[in-house]
């Protein structure tokens, strides 16, 4: 038990200037009935994120954690729920001071980027009676802040459309899943911008004549860290509709880490056959596609789809440590609670 407290005080050590009037100032700490102290607070939110996961089991493990503790599960999960906002600040401030949260570029200026993703197997409910989810969510890639979350079953994928919280002031940054002419078509509905993966054989690209493009046969002639900007067309209702590609030649590194992760991929998609020579020649390539005009380089392109790694870092580090797939709640602000939890949980393993 001392060695607990002396590890949890450490992490205390960790907490930015200002994170327990915060607390009090965002309405996580409200009274010291039950809970004397904002670090007592903190501690059980640990709990819970880490060895409880569900509100029940958090509420028995704390009673011997945590001096004069004395909650049933639903205040658990009343106190959990309203620390959302204050777990966000935390998260901004921890990951802005260690540098994993950079400032945004001049040249956004206005724009709101958001990064969507979701997750493979998401698992709610006791372990009688666990249900598998998908959780799908969209976060300010500048400030962490959740825009959009949602549990769905685990049937509903990867698709754009989930998303209804886009406009004209968004650039949208996802990865190859939702590289599609159907999210193309979703996004430019909603006057939203976006830099978005292109997979192998996502759809066809013209020119502008209509014509068929080999863009591999295009990219060929780059060098490790090259970057190239294209113009071409996809077609959407019949119609050839201008697109810009950007990509950068990965280093062999990083082409061989990419080869490594297809046959991880292909294990579970494709009964474990090995890379096709067109996968492996895409593989050479980060190639993204986006709506951001010709007055923003393709190098400044790459460099903010980039930065969505810092996000997607974030997540497989929870996934290896915390199994951030394990959800106890169902209502938003709950989620955001948690997943806020997790990322700070992160954050502070990059800090130790």
């Amino acid at each position: 038990m001392n060695k607990e407290k002396y590890q949890f005080e450490d992490l205390l050590a960790l907490m930015p200037d200002g994170w327990e009037e915060k607390a009090r100032e965002l309405k996580a700490f409200t009274r010291t009935r039950k809970l004397k102290t904002v670090a007592d607070l903190l501690r059980l939110v640990f709990l819970y994120l880490t060895v409880g996961k569900s509100f029940g089991v958090t509420s028995s493990i704390a009673q011997q954690n945590i001096d004069g503790f004395n909650m049933v599960k639903s205040a658990v999960w009343k106190r959990i729920r309203n620390c959302a906002d204050w777990l966000h600040w935390l998260c901004e401030n921890i990951y802005r001071k260690q540098g994993l949260l950079v400032d945004k570029p001049e040249w956004l200026r206005n724009k709101r980027v958001c990064v969507i993703d979701a997750t493979e197997d998401a698992s709610s409910g006791s372990a009688a009676n666990k249900k598998l989810y998908r959780l799908h969510y969209c976060i300010d890639l500048f400030t962490l802040c959740v825009k959009s979350v949602q549990l769905t079953c685990g049937k509903i994928g990867e698709k754009i459309s989930n998303f209804t919280c886009f406009g004209k002031n968004d650039i949208v940054i996802g990865d190859r899943a939702y590289g599609t002419l159907l999210g193309i078509e979703y996004l430019k509905k909603s006057l939203s911008g976006f830099v978005l993966s292109l997979r192998t054989g996502a759809f066809t690209l013209y020119d502008g004549s209509g014509g068929r493009i080999d863009l591999v046969q295009l990219l060929r002639g780059l060098k490790p860290c090259e970057t190239a900007d294209l113009e071409v067309f996809c077609k959407l209702k019949q119609k050839l509709v201008p697109l810009r590609i950007c990509a950068i030649r990965k280093d062999k590194s990083s082409e061989r880490e990419g080869l490594d992760c297809l046959k991880q991929e292909n294990k579970k998609t494709k009964e474990g056959m090995e890379a096709s020579n067109v996968q492996a020649e895409y593989n050479k390539y980060i190639i993204v596609i986006t709506s951001i005009g010709k007055e923003v380089s393709a190098k400044q392109v790459m460099e903010l789809y980039r930065l969505r790694w810092q996000i997607k870092i974030a997540f497989e580090q929870l996934n290896s440590i915390f199994e951030y797939d394990e959800i106890a709640g169902k209502t938003e602000q709950t989620v955001c609670a948690w997943l806020y939890g997790k990322l700070l949980l992160a954050a502070l393993c990059e800090t130790c």
